[in-house]
């Protein structure tokens, strides 16, 4: 469920999303390995979220240094996916998922060899070395000692490998760019003696090898085909790399980072719109069905104990929760006109910080606040200008400059960052005077609960791996100059450097602006709802077997 995921956040100051401990803007969330259990996390895998097109990626043939030969090891890898979403018809939002921090090269197993190499049937009166494509066509036949390049994969149970390419009479290669021609296992020279043998091992992704994909290291490649490559969710797509900070080794984490350029205000409203209308029909004519609970401030919530539910307070703060998630009990209720009826309660008990003395009993609110995530129930958006790389209102080298001793500007936070706070008012649900300013990050400690708030905040904001980001830390790097701390000057402009994605495929361009998403929120707005028969997507992150794919996609993934 999406809650451990949460708890995880809660214990990693560094993984916020928006900003770390330090005030640094931090766009998206960090996974660490070493926080599930390995059960849990299958190998480290890293899986789309969503159905989608994967457009782009980067593999790092070794981890990044920020000095030549010592320092602590980093991954610059990504992968790029964009999924579109539309309801009604013609109301469209396309957004990215970025997938940061993979595994390098030599940590994917060595997965088949490519040979370069001649037909050999093995007897020189059979000449029948068949090419067949995926359906099992036969294209073509070739004699023995034609030229020919097979790629080979370790671990499969079919008996025949994949012809790259051939050399036809002529000599020229023929090879097929839109699918897949095989070759019989047998019917190829594996011996030096037998005529041209070259052979070598498979360093790939097998992802990227699954689609005939290029692989190139060390540079941001665009996926640039005639027929795009579809994505499903919960599809592998790579592994978990290295990301360390100094006295750091051996870290594993993914940051994973949601964002849109369009409008995402103009889509939330016309599916809302769309939304109330389709809620009006029968259950059995509704295209969507309800799969989130978003409960607002000052609500009533039950107690289910007795005959009837009785209200026992309000709400201080905003809920969100996936239907899946929660413990639902019908309970017998009069109507206006005296009937009985069946009505639905969900218990928030566990998304509250204030609840009865008695943790058994739970703490309801009614079907009244059932709505679909595909409206972002709760959804506020920040468009106040801040690009900068922190959170303050002085900037972070104002913050961390000792010679300045002016506490209460450091403290302040930027317009932007001091919306979006006045807007979670943290500490209100839990009794105590809001105060949320700058120079309590060291000592904050978010818990599941305040975490989860979070996800209803989209802030529009540039990207921190903009192509100006060394020339934005600059002001940072003179603060260490000034103290003396040439090396740490010297770490922060290389990693920085090397973290910068100046690549522009589609509308994918890290020198705009975006609307920043929380991973977690999206997944949790889209989810599947237990208690609906119809057909839906999977989300699942990394190996979360929660979710399930039906024969059918939910109607609003195009």
């Amino acid at each position: 469920m999406l809650q451990k995921y949460f708890n995880n956040l809660a214990s990693d100051p560094s993984a916020r999303f928006l900003f770390n401990e330090s005030g640094l803007w931090h766009q998206g969330i960090h996974l660490r390995a070493e926080k599930f259990k390995s059960s849990e996390f299958d190998n480290e895998q890293i899986c789309a979220i969503a159905d989608g097109e994967f457009i782009a990626y980067k593999v790092d043939s070794a981890y990044k240094m920020e000095d030549k030969d010592a320092g602590a090891s980093y991954s610059t890898g990504f992968f790029l996916l964009e999924h579109k979403l539309e309801y009604p018809k013609d109301n469209k939002l396309t957004f990215y998922s970025l997938y940061r921090h993979t595994a390098c090269l030599s940590e994917y197993d060595t997965i088949g060899e490519e040979y370069h190499t001649v037909t050999d049937t093995g007897n020189p009166k059979d000449n029948n070395v068949h090419i067949k494509d995926e359906n099992g066509k036969i294209i073509d036949t070739l004699p023995n000692g034609r030229e020919v390049f097979v790629r080979k994969l370790f671990n499969t149970k079919s008996n025949r490998d994949e012809l790259v390419w051939y050399k036809d009479e002529l000599g020229e290669i023929n090879k097929n760019d839109n699918g897949t021609w095989t070759i019989y296992k047998g019917s190829y020279a594996k011996e030096e003696e037998k005529g041209l043998i070259k052979s070598t091992k498979i360093e790939s992704i097998p992802f990227l090898l699954k689609n005939n994909l290029p692989l190139y290291t060390d540079t941001p490649v665009q996926i640039s085909l005639p027929k795009p490559v579809q994505v499903k969710a919960g599809e592998v797509l790579g592994f978990m790399g290295e990301y360390n900070q100094m006295e750091e080794n051996g870290k594993r984490l993914l940051h994973l980072e949601v964002f849109t350029y369009d409008d995402i205000e103009v889509f939330r409203n016309k599916a809302k719109e769309a939304y109330q209308q389709d809620k009006k029909q029968d259950k059995e004519k509704r295209s969507l069905p309800d799969n989130f609970l978003y409960v607002d401030c000052n609500q009533p919530y039950y107690s289910l104990v007795g005959e009837e539910p009785t209200q026992i307070g309000e709400t201080q703060t905003e809920i969100f929760v996936p239907l899946s998630e929660l413990e639902k009990k019908s309970v017998k209720v009069k109507d206006d006109q005296g009937k009985e009826i069946s009505k639905d309660y969900y218990n928030i008990q566990p998304y509250l910080h204030q609840s009865t003395t008695n943790s058994n009993v739970g703490i309801y609110v009614d079907d009244s606040h059932l709505t679909q995530g595909i409206t972002f129930p709760g959804m506020n958006v920040f468009t106040t200008q801040s690009n900068g790389v922190d959170i303050f209102d002085q900037t972070l080298c104002h913050y961390l400059n000792p010679d300045e001793k002016d506490l209460e500007s450091k403290e302040r936070l930027n317009p932007l960052f001091k919306a979006i706070m006045e807007e979670l008012d943290l500490d209100k649900e839990k009794g105590e005077p809001v105060r949320f300013e700058a120079g309590r990050l060291h000592q904050l400690s978010l818990d599941a609960i305040q975490h989860r708030r979070f996800i209803g905040i989209i802030p529009k904001h540039q990207s921190e791996w903009a192509s100006n980001r060394v020339q934005q830390f600059e002001k940072l790097c003179r603060v260490f100059i000034d103290q003396n701390q040439a090396k740490t000057t010297q770490q922060i402009r290389k990693r920085v450097g090397d973290l910068s994605i100046q690549l522009k495929v589609r509308n994918f361009d890290t020198d705009k602006e975006a609307y920043f998403i929380h991973p977690l929120g999206l997944i949790g707005w889209l989810l599947k709802s237990k208690t609906w028969q119809g057909d839906f997507i999977r989300f699942r992150l990394n190996n979360d077997k929660d979710y399930v794919i039906s024969k059918e996609p939910i109607p609003y993934f195009v």
